[in-house]
């Protein structure tokens, strides 16, 4: 089947990740806190606000109190926040796949609150797991894309950074790429016949 969706992860893909290793080297380093736990209490309070259980407040202050960090958790949002700008090379080629004529969708576990003035009228559509208390790699979010595009999963590429993300689409039939940097993306969509 020809490809006439094209899907982008957002974290590590247009948006650096959120809470990343050198955050929390900084965290672990600034606060006398020990990296792994750092790290744990992040990809904790990262799952409920990816399902939308908890509010991007919530997940500031949750992490702060978890950890007993002396710092508001206004000051812990201003520091990763201060870390989403876009990729403007990825930026520049979901506008070139848009132009081409592809449905350009984002899929992606972060909060909306998060990355709506990054990608406000870039995309086709937007999958944000935090709408629909499912997360990746859950199938259902999967299904629920192909059930709300109205397409089938053969004609659907899913480009997200992490394979554990890519083996559902994968089963279910999407054609996938690991994203691994711009000029490597640009390559495998040339390869996979994606015109850009």
């Amino acid at each position: 089947m020809t490809i006439k969706v094209v899907i982008f992860d957002l974290g590590g893909v247009l948006i650096p990740d959120f809470f990343t290793p050198e955050t929390a080297d900084y965290i672990s380093k600034k606060h006398g806190k020990n990296w792994w736990k750092v790290r744990t209490v992040a990809a904790i309070y990262w799952n409920k606000v990816s399902k939308g259980e908890i509010t991007p407040e919530e997940y500031f202050r949750g992490i702060v109190q978890s950890l007993g960090l002396e710092m508001p958790p206004e000051k812990l949002e201003q520091i990763l926040k201060s870390k989403l700008k876009p990729n403007s090379r990825v930026r520049r080629l979901i506008k070139r796949l848009d132009k081409k004529g592809y449905k350009v969708v984002a899929l992606s576990n972060y909060a909306r609150d998060w990355v709506e003035a990054e990608i406000s009228g870039l995309f086709y559509k937007t999958f944000i797991s935090s709408d629909f208390d499912m997360i990746k790699p859950g199938l259902s979010i999967y299904q629920k894309v192909l059930k709300d595009l109205a397409v089938p999963a053969g004609e659907c590429l899913f480009i997200d950074n992490h394979e554990r993300n890519l083996l559902p689409a994968r089963l279910l039939g999407f054609k996938v790429l690991k994203f691994e940097g711009y000029e490597k993306l640009v390559d495998d969509l040339k390869e996979m016949g994606v015109k850009i």
